[in-house]
This record gives C-alpha cells, structure tokens and sequence, in this order.
C-alpha cells in the first residue's frame, strides 16, 4: 500500500482530504474526477491545456498529468483539490507518454523520447531531479520501454521492452537507492519478435514475467520468476499445466498468486491460477465452446485478490466480448455481468478499491466514441450499466 502524501507541497491525507470512492476519467483533453453516485465531475486538470496522459496514485491522494503543449510538462497535484506542481519539462518535440506513481508516492515515472525513448523517473519533492533508468539511444529509432512497474517498497522499478535490439523484449531493473540497473534477460536470451510481457511484483525482491525464451523455444510464452538481483529461471512446478503457450497474464495485488490465458486443450482458451511460489497450476475458468476466446489486454485482479474480470465472446464467438467477473478461486460456469450487443465494444476493466463494483469504457457502435460505464455490483448477471460520462472517455480510473 501507499505510505501516505508526499513532501514539497503536494499530497496530504487520503483522497486528497476528500471522502467515498471516485471515477477518473480523461475525456481527449481534461482529466475529470467523479463520483459514482452520479454527482457533477470536477475538473482536475489545468483550464485550457490539454492533458494527453495521466495517473492516480494508489491511496487515491495524488494525481499525475501529462499536459500536451510545446514543451509539454509532468505536474502533480492533490487529487481532492489544490495547486498544481511542476516536476518535469521536456524538450522541444520531446514526447512524454504513461505516467505511474510509486506506492509511497515519493516518484513519478514515465517515458520520454524523440526518436527512441527512454523510461525517466523523478521525485515528487523538490528538487525534482530527473534520473534515466534505461540508456540513451538517440541515435537510435524505434526502441524503448513497453511496460514498468515500481516494486511495492518502492525502492526499484522494472521495465521491459525493446530496450537494446529492436523485435527483442528484454527485462532490467533499476534501483532507486543505488541508481544502478540490473539485467535479469538479455536480449539474446529472447526469441526474436518476442520476450518479455507482462511483468508483475510477488514481493519487494521477486518479479514475474510473461517470456519466450530461447532456452524454451517449444513453448512459445512462459511463466518466469526473477530475483531482483538475479537469476530468473521458470516458475518451479507444472506452470504450464499442459499449457505450451501462454497468453496473458496477471499478478494479485497481494503477490500471493497470479492469473493466466492458456491452451491446454486444442483449440480452447482457458484461464488458469498458480502460486507465485510455483506448484501446480488450477484451470479456474473452462472455455464453454472451442472458438471462444478471452481478450488477452483485459485480464485484472481486484485490490482484494479475491475476484478476477476479464471479456470473453464465450456466448457469441463469432462477434461480441462480453465482460466477466468470477472469484479469484474460479467458478465452474460463467454467466457476463454485461453483455455487449450490436456493434459495442468494451474495455478498459478497472475495479472499485472495494472490489464491490466494476467500470469500463463501452462504444455504443463499429465507430465512434467511448463512454465511461459502470456496474450496479458484482452478483447479478446481465445487468446494465450505469452510464458515468458520456464524452468521449479515452481512459479512466477508479481510486478511493
């Protein structure tokens, strides 16, 4: 969890002073915070500017933004209200993209580049001086990082990406104490167009990661565990419980066990739990039909670790993802909490701190805009949702 506000100005108590859960949402331009009973959105973000990324740490008490102008700048600002906090300006025409906040919201990461980029990571108090976690490439296109995660003690953040060889996904971490980086897989470890994906913390000094290796080549994406000063090896055990490729992943938030897609059985994907200490592996939810499919992006874990969502076309394999929610333990047969219908398209699963209620983005047609939806709770199949924010919603969050 989060160790509270941070110093220099910004944070405080949680949620920023402010009580109840509440809805982030960023409508192409403005960051907007709302609460689900259905109350008039706030806006976060700076009148006039427009926001392009943005974060909300994980107590809720802080927001990250992005803003979009030349140059464009990384500011910080109490989520329930208050002055605005510069922490970062680019270059000219330097792009900055994806920001996160550490657990004890003492940092702020996010990446920045031109050509190719690179993974920054500044403090929130002053003086704000920015650090490179990835080796500069200016001189080469095209690489930089996919995916970070900051450890849970906040002490180190791993990233991964085409971070030395284009088409090969390689896995470091940084040390925020040391500023030092480790490489736990190399790019001439990974198969060529592949690597490392998903990646996830159990614990401060242990990292989990989706790969294809080339000492695997047999199996196309594996389950690997890695000490965060090294070695990585393969999750001890039966992992892939037949499985020869697995395609998603997702670690609990209490690191006690994770979440995957895989095909046991020909032509069926399933979803499956194992320990992050390895064991054998439980197929927690059987695909009814063998054309149906789980979206791989869409697997989440609630802040409990005691539900998981994700959508499926289980009922309609030949059009529509529907979404689903089960407990975390599985469910021997699966009903969707909302269906989508004609042309709708859903993503962007985000449960609510108190894993009592669910919200998504939903496009009513083939085209045109999303808005932001959210559940009624978690029992009751077929619902419908509760619209949150009908402008065109291109992320959001949910935060106490």
């Amino acid at each position: 969890g989060a160790a509270g506000g941070a110093s220099g100005g910004v944070g405080g108590g949680a949620a920023g002073g402010s009580s109840g859960e509440s809805i982030w949402v960023r409508t192409g331009t403005q960051v907007l915070r709302q609460r689900p009973a259905g109350s008039q959105p706030i806006a976060v973000s700076a009148s006039g500017v427009p926001c392009k990324d943005f974060s909300v740490s994980h107590d809720g008490s802080l927001v990250v933004m992005i803003y979009d102008q030349q140059p464009e700048t990384v500011v910080v600002a109490p989520s329930g209200g208050g002055s605005e906090q510069l922490i970062y300006t680019a270059l000219l025409n330097e792009a900055l993209s994806a920001p996160i906040i550490s657990p004890d919201n003492q940092w702020v990461a996010f990446t920045k580049g031109s050509t190719g980029s690179d993974l920054m990571v500044v403090s929130v108090a002053p003086p704000h001086l920015p650090i490179r976690a990835t080796p500069g490439r200016q001189q080469v296109s095209g690489l930089g990082p996919s995916r970070y995660a900051f450890s849970p003690d906040s002490r180190s953040i791993a990233v991964t990406g085409d971070l030395a060889v284009s088409g090969r996904l390689d896995l470091r971490v940084f040390s925020l104490t040391t500023q030092l980086e480790t490489i736990l897989i190399s790019a001439s470890e990974v198969v060529a167009g592949g690597g490392v994906r998903e990646i996830g913390w159990s614990n401060p000094g242990t990292l989990l990661a989706r790969a294809s290796l080339l000492a695997t080549p047999s199996q196309t994406h594996q389950i690997v565990t890695c000490a965060v000063a090294g070695p990585c090896s393969l999750l001890p055990g039966d992992p892939g419980n037949g499985v020869t490729t697995v395609g998603a992943m997702a670690v609990a938030p209490d690191g006690a066990f994770l979440v995957y897609t895989g095909n046991q059985r020909t032509g069926f994907v399933d979803l499956y739990r194992i320990s992050t200490l390895g064991g054998l592996s439980t197929r927690i939810v059987q695909s009814p039909t063998q054309a149906g499919r789980i979206g791989n992006s869409s697997l989440v874990i609630s802040r409990d670790s005691q539900r998981v969502a994700f959508v499926a076309d289980f009922a309609n394999p030949m059009s529509f993802f529907d979404v689903y929610v089960i407990p975390a333990a599985g469910a021997t047969a699966v009903q969707p909490l909302v269906v989508a219908t004609a042309s709708q398209a859903i993503d962007t699963l985000e449960f609510s701190p108190t894993a009592t209620s669910l919200a998504f983005r939903l496009r009513m047609a083939a085209t045109g805009p999303y808005g932001a939806f959210r559940t009624v709770n978690l029992t009751t199949p077929g619902q419908s949702p509760v619209l949150l924010q009908a402008s065109p919603v291109v992320d959001l969050r949910w935060s106490p």
